[in-house]
């Protein structure tokens, strides 16, 4: 990966839907090396396809949060837990944490109620110890 591999990926990061023309010229490469860098970098698993982004408020989701859990590790691993609270619709994404609790789980709801009932449920899960709630605010 050189150089030009990096600046390929801080482009695509910053604006995932460009096209290949865009991003050549930006690049000051012909298209047919965009073209290739690119199928090179998705072949080795360093990029994959791009995403959509979601407007989260135009969805009626208010409200950010993070979620830490402290586990009961004897009756869970968390890469385990991670797994399966992943599944729950609520959960955006989420991730395992080496300090500071065992996993984090970023939520949307549509309300600081709704946040609540879903934490509830969370905290009422049997391998759950304790939560921590953070908000946050986008930006």
């Amino acid at each position: 990966m050189d150089e030009v591999d990096e600046q390929l990926i801080y482009l695509l990061r910053k604006n995932p839907k460009a096209t290949l023309r865009e991003l050549a010229r930006i690049l000051n490469k012909p298209l047919s090396t965009v073209h290739a860098r690119i199928k090179r970098l998705k072949e080795k698993g360093i990029i994959r396809d791009a995403s959509i982004e979601i407007n989260w408020k135009a969805l009626g989701y208010e409200v950010l949060a993070f979620v830490i859990l402290w586990l009961e590790k004897d009756k869970v691993k968390p890469e385990e837990a991670l797994r399966f609270l992943k599944s729950f619709g609520f959960v955006e994404d989420g991730y395992v944490l080496l300090s500071k609790g065992d996993v984090v789980l970023k939520i949307r709801a549509k309300n600081m109620e709704e946040l609540y009932e879903l934490t509830s449920k969370l905290k009422a899960m049997p391998y759950v110890k304790n939560l921590d709630i953070v908000l946050a605010k986008e930006v």
